[in-house]
């Protein structure tokens, strides 16, 4: 399983950066973890909705979607949590 994040353009639904980190140890139900995470705001201001998910990859190489596909959830991908951001 990974962590992953992404930036998603309010206003035109595309992803602006992505990033993902790996767990690196089982977690058990109920148990939680840090993760340490570098977050960096996309380039320009604007409004944007920043996405943490879990993914699960199946043993192949993964390759997100193109970036100017809308993106809403992306294969292997589970638990999410999204945030609406301004950044100035």
């Amino acid at each position: 399983m990974r962590l992953i994040y992404r930036w998603i353009n309010e206003g035109s639904g595309t992803r602006i950066r992505w990033g993902l980190t790996w767990l690196r140890a089982p977690v058990p139900p109920g148990a939680t973890v840090q993760l340490p995470l570098n977050l960096t705001a996309p380039p320009r201001p604007g409004r944007y909705r920043l996405t943490y998910a879990l993914l699960r990859l199946n043993g192949t190489e993964y390759e997100p979607p193109p970036f100017k596909a809308r993106q809403d959830r992306w294969p292997g991908e589970s638990i999410r949590v999204t945030y609406a951001v301004v950044v100035r």
